[in-house]
């Protein structure tokens, strides 16, 4: 697919999602027989749900994502004896600053973190140190 195509394609998919959520707001508002105002509470309601829903859930996906990098780290700490030098090293291709969407970065021959981007500015990090997510930044305990 080219870039415009992909750009068509987008759009089509905004405009089909705002089609929709017009449409619920219709039903809600003659189905159930809301006010205006109370359909547009219920209405509002739903997406703040669905929001809260989508993040919750992406952060999950994301640490079970990383999870199966850490096995990875390990398994190669295990045959080599020493922390990979980057994710290509362990057969994830990179292929620029936010594919894979991990970033890792080697301490020492013994220890590394792993993390991803949460929301703006913040970030959820494995600490090879505590083998844990953790949701601030911290200097890693070298033995």
């Amino acid at each position: 697919m080219n870039g415009d195509a992909e750009k068509y394609d987008a759009y089509d998919k905004i405009e089909s999602a705002s089609n929709n959520f017009f449409l619920v707001f219709i039903l809600i508002h003659i189905k159930f027989e809301f006010s205006e105002m109370k359909a547009i509470r219920i209405l509002t309601y739903i997406c703040v749900s669905f929001i809260y829903y989508s993040c919750s859930n992406y952060e999950s996906r994301m640490i079970d994502g990383g999870n199966a990098i850490v096995e990875r780290i390990e398994s190669y700490i295990d045959s080599v004896g020493t922390t990979p030098e980057s994710l290509s090293d362990i057969g994830i291709v990179i292929v620029d600053e936010s594919n894979p969407p991990y970033y890792y970065e080697q301490i020492d021959s013994a220890n590394y973190t792993l993390y991803f981007g949460t929301v703006l500015g913040e970030s959820k990090t494995y600490y090879s140190d505590s083998k844990k997510w953790e949701d601030f930044i911290r200097p890693i305990k070298c033995d």
